[in-house]
């Protein structure tokens, strides 16, 4: 009975740590290339996935019709930047990158910008261990599970799951569909990271609670709504109260200075 005890506890204590992670369909394998390094970068256009760089992986179609080199890297302020590759390529992505990294002369002519004489060849490490999905701290969904801040990515651990770090500004950098040859590389926030507007989201969504999410949270919008509705009966009340008193103030200040006529008449006879 004892042992069953000690076994049971052992088992409670270590439950913390055996959940299984939310899958991220991907795998993410650190760079040497940091957010300035990317945003100095040229999109090219493609006809393939051969006509691209070491680190694409996809020729995809942008919002002109034509193709370009796509990618997606993870990026923190002031650290090197994570290559993300879904599951579903990465037995076809992964060799290329290798094989590409042995041939110094195709590195050099892919990471070549000439108008800014820009030179940093491309190189990746092996696929990390870090969690790289943060949840909300107020939230009761945990993503990642973390034994100690070094497992985050967001650097940041707590009550065993991987948090965002308010102190840490995580983007996703991918080239700019809309104008890739012009505009290049843009980055924008990573959910669950504090936003003011759409815009500064890579899902394009803050939600009403101030942070990227994938889709508005549905209790945030009521909360939201509520409150536009309480503001807009509020202004209404306050433009009914306006217009009350100056009714009145028009109304009775009409009825005082009119001359009775029975006053009028008395002085017209003295």
């Amino acid at each position: 009975m004892f042992l069953l005890l000690i076994t049971l506890i052992s088992l409670f204590i270590n439950s913390g740590y055996s959940f299984t992670d939310e899958a991220t369909g991907s795998k993410f394998y650190e760079t040497n290339f940091l957010i300035s390094d990317l945003k100095k970068l040229k999109i090219k256009e493609c006809n393939s996935l051969d006509d691209c760089p070491e680190y694409s992986t996809a020729c995809s179609i942008g919002d002109d019709g034509k193709s370009y080199c796509d990618f997606k890297f993870y990026c923190r302020t002031n650290y090197a930047c994570f290559l993300e590759i879904p599951d579903e390529i990465s037995n076809e992505i992964i060799p290329r990158i290798k094989e590409l990294d042995r041939n110094e002369t195709i590195s050099h002519s892919f990471s070549v910008d000439v108008e800014q004489e820009y030179k940093k060849d491309f190189s990746m490490g092996t696929e990390t261990s870090l969690k790289m999905k943060s949840s909300l701290e107020q939230s009761s969904q945990c993503y990642m599970f973390c034994k100690k801040d070094s497992d985050c990515y967001s650097e940041l651990c707590k009550g065993d799951c991987c948090i965002a770090n308010s102190n840490i500004e995580e983007l996703i950098c991918t080239p700019n569909k809309k104008e890739p040859t012009s505009k290049g590389v843009i980055c924008k926030l990573s959910n669950n990271q504090k936003c003011s507007k759409d815009e500064n989201c890579y899902s394009n969504c803050c939600d009403y609670s101030g942070v990227c999410l994938d889709d508005y949270n549905s209790n945030e919008k009521k909360k939201f709504d509520n409150e536009v509705n309480i503001f807009y009966v509020f202004i209404m009340l306050i433009i009914l109260l306006i217009t009350s008193v100056l009714f009145c103030s028009f109304y009775f200040g009409r009825k005082v200075n009119k001359p009775l006529k029975g006053k009028r008449k008395h002085i017209l006879d003295d």
